[in-house]
């Protein structure tokens, strides 16, 4: 099968290697400029996304931002994983609110900043097909609630049923409306710990990293033959949990800006060793191949997530 993965910036680049590594015609798109050394010399990227356009070829959005390009595609072509919808769902915030209130769900007014819980599933424009995944979320730097926070330091996820209160209660209540929007790709909700309760405060439309690393580890079967085959996919089996951990370089966490350092001179080059045993438990993010090397690329400092079951 063949497939083109528009990025915004390389989040999403292990899926098309995963796809690749399948035996799937696989090309690729990163629309930012600090990240397009990502992955040089193991996929096929092209400067234009036009180019690689083609009948058969299904498109695959690996984050939010890129709605109305998704919009236009989908006249044309196969489009998994961007829609105005899942723009406004996560980055307007009034809308998403708005969304939540319309389906019964209370939700928290303030923003989570620590330790959260994220419930998602995958939806085929008909009805969800993967497990719903509740995934912990340490944001920690380090072990003991030391360093800085990030996005996303760790995860352990677990795979639950369909009639589990959080999920029919949250996510769950949206299907009609999935379903009439003839929605395709992930959506999940975040929840924050207030008091006692568990309270929903925010979309999530996007792959989520590292949710996402671990439901490739844990998925039973050909990810090119189940997106190939998004509508008609049924209920996908998944290990029942996962954990999973990021490792990375400076400057990890914190993003680098042009008033900072010159961004382009930021790539060191890091050699990135690892044993091969680990290999199939690893899903690379910020590196490329140089001399036949693996080395860090980019200026992001995130080289891999380690998924451990």
């Amino acid at each position: 099968m063949k497939f083109l993965l528009i990025s915004k910036e390389g989040e999403g680049l292990f899926i098309a290697y995963r796809l690749q590594k399948e035996g799937h015609d696989v090309k690729t798109w990163i629309k930012t400029k600090h990240a397009q050394s990502l992955y040089d010399g193991l996929l096929d990227k092209v400067e234009d996304y036009k180019t690689a356009l083609e009948a058969d070829r299904i498109v695959i959005f690996d984050q939010v931002g890129g709605g109305n390009i998704a919009e236009q595609l989908k006249k044309d072509y196969i489009v998994i994983g961007g829609s105005q919808f899942a723009d406004s769902l996560e980055l307007n915030y009034k809308f998403a609110r708005k969304i939540l209130k319309q389906h019964g769900i209370k939700y928290s007014r303030d923003l989570g900043y620590d330790n959260i819980i994220l419930i998602s599933s995958w939806f085929n424009g008909n009805e969800f097909i993967l497990p719903p995944i509740q995934s912990y979320i340490y944001r920690k730097e380090l072990a003991g609630g030391l360093g800085s926070m990030t996005t996303c330091q760790g995860i352990q996820q677990t795979a639950l049923d369909f009639d589990s209160d959080i999920f029919s209660e949250g996510i769950g209540k949206l299907l009609p409306l999935l379903k009439s929007l003839n929605y395709k790709g992930a959506i999940g909700l975040k929840y924050q710990f207030e008091e006692d309760s568990l309270m929903p405060f925010e979309f999530v439309s996007h792959w989520h990293y590292d949710t996402m690393q671990g439901v490739l580890a844990s998925l039973d079967g050909n990810l090119g033959e189940i997106l190939g085959n998004f509508n008609d996919s049924g209920v996908l089996s998944l290990t029942e949990s996962v954990s999973s951990i990021r490792v990375t370089i400076p400057p990890y966490p914190y993003l680098l800006t042009k008033r900072d350092i010159n961004i382009n001179g930021f790539e060191t080059n890091t050699p990135v060793i690892f044993p091969k045993s680990l290999a199939k438990n690893l899903f690379f993010k910020d590196i490329k191949v140089q001399d036949k090397k693996m080395v860090s690329a980019g200026d992001g400092g995130q080289i891999c997530t380690l998924v451990t079951a």
